[in-house]
């Protein structure tokens, strides 16, 4: 049943990433993975399924995700209440971040953290 039920979800993560975001460039398996919780077994599938060499599946099978450089404590410590305002805020960065190419380090994220106002 369980093998059942994840082959379900493969088939319709392929067919929601398949046509949303088929020309999207920017929809790479990897920001699948870190943007869209897609299990990276699936995201190896979907890669397949574009048709993506097969070197890069098979590195895709192996290669480390990478990780926001900040967290909510970082908002916190920059005067950000928790709540909606600072997970929209932290979304909006980590957004950005992928949109780089997950090469946006610490200290730029916080550069832009220091221009968002805090809803105090």
């Amino acid at each position: 049943l369980k093998a059942s039920l994840d082959s379900r979800k493969l088939a319709e993560n392929i067919g929601n990433w398949w046509h949303k975001d088929f020309y999207d460039s920017k929809m790479t398996p990897v920001r699948l993975m870190v943007m869209e919780n897609v299990p990276r077994h699936h995201a190896v599938e979907i890669a397949k399924a574009r048709l993506i060499d097969p070197f890069e599946v098979e590195v895709l099978k192996e290669v480390p995700l990478p990780v926001l450089p900040i967290n909510g404590d970082d908002l916190l410590a920059r005067g950000f209440p928790p709540g909606p305002r600072m997970g929209s805020v932290l979304h909006s960065l980590k957004l950005k971040w992928a949109d780089s190419g997950f090469t946006l380090d610490r200290n730029s994220l916080l550069e832009m953290l220091d221009n968002e106002p805090s809803a105090q």
